[in-house]
C-alpha cells in the first residue's frame, strides 16, 4: 500500500473468430471506445481513463494508466467498458469519430483479467498502538509506525 502501480492496458480488434477458411481479412477499421472503472473505496486511477482510437484488425492499443490501491486485501482490478463503433472505409481519421458513434457494431470482448485480484499489502513493518479499554466502544491511537525501509 502507498505505491502506485504501474499498468497497461492493451486492446486489440480481431475477427479471427468469425472469419471462414481462406476468407481473407478485414481492412476497414473500427473505432474504438474504452472507460476504465472502479470504485474510489477501491482504486485511484491516474492516466487517460477514457479514451479512443481507430484501430485495423489485429492492430494492438497501449495505454499506460496508473492505479493507487486505496486499501488493503485481495483487490480485483478496476473493469473497463469497451464500445465499438464503425468508421468510413479506409484510412479513417480520429476526426470520424464524431459520425462513427451511431454506426454501433455487435461485438464480442475477451476481457482477460476480468476475474484475477492482487494482494495489496500495508507497508509497515512494525506499528505501536494505544488502547483504551475503559469505555464500552473502547479507543485506540497510533502512536508510531515504521515502514518496511525505515528498519
Amino acid at each position: 500500500m502507498d505505491q502506485s502501480l504501474l499498468a497497461e492496458l492493451c486492446l486489440q480488434y480481431s475477427r479471427y473468430w468469425a472469419k471462414a477458411p481462406g476468407v481473407a481479412a478485414d481492412t476497414n477499421s473500427l473505432c474504438i471506445s474504452y472507460e476504465v472503472q472502479a470504485s474510489a473505496d477501491v482504486w485511484l486511477i491516474g492516466g487517460q481513463r477514457k479514451g479512443h482510437f481507430i484501430a485495423k484488425e489485429g492492430e494492438i492499443g497501449k495505454f499506460p494508466i496508473i492505479l493507487l490501491p486505496q486499501k488493503t486485501g485481495h483487490l480485483l482490478y478496476p473493469s473497463v467498458e469497451v464500445r465499438v463503433s464503425e468508421t468510413h472505409g479506409q484510412g479513417a481519421r480520429s476526426d470520424e469519430v464524431e459520425e462513427a458513434a451511431d454506426g454501433a457494431v455487435e461485438c464480442e470482448m475477451n476481457y482477460v483479467e476480468q476475474s484475477e485480484s492482487i494482494l495489496i499489502i500495508p507497508n509497515l513493518h512494525s506499528s505501536t498502538m494505544s488502547l483504551d479499554y475503559r469505555n464500552a466502544g473502547g479507543e485506540a491511537w497510533l502512536l508510531e509506525s515504521k515502514g518496511r525501509s525505515e528498519r
